[in-house]
């Protein structure tokens, strides 16, 4: 199991497949096309010889034992390019930004103007 502090900031860049042919085609009218280079950037929770995997959205960043992630990528390690380890910036907590509040912000409402009255 993954732990945040195990999990360093990176962009993978990798080659992947393009999508299948969506229409009937002549064999003799078949050009074949390159690969697409891809690059993906998250938290690497996986760094395995066969797969890495990328969790681009990582929270409840405050407990490390309520930490959750969306969205993981999963690249096979055959299709890597290159991996280039990225400087996480300082989060901003609760206890550091005194002002901070937890209330709902009010609804705004919006003016009409003739043009959504007419």
């Amino acid at each position: 199991m993954a732990n945040m502090t195990d999990c360093p900031l990176v962009m993978i860049e990798w080659e992947d497949s393009l999508q299948p042919t969506a229409a009937w085609a002549y064999l003799s009218d078949f050009e074949p096309k390159a690969s697409m280079r891809i690059a993906s950037v998250g938290w690497l929770i996986h760094d395995g010889a066969e797969i890495k995997v990328l969790a681009p959205n990582i929270g409840g960043l405050d407990d490390a034992d309520s930490a959750q992630m969306t969205g993981a990528i999963h690249i096979p390690t055959r299709c890597v390019v290159s991996v280039q380890k990225i400087k996480e910036p300082n989060r901003v907590t609760s206890s550091s930004v005194p002002d901070l509040s937890f209330r709902p912000v009010p609804a705004r409402t919006r003016k009409r103007t003739s043009a959504a009255t007419a």
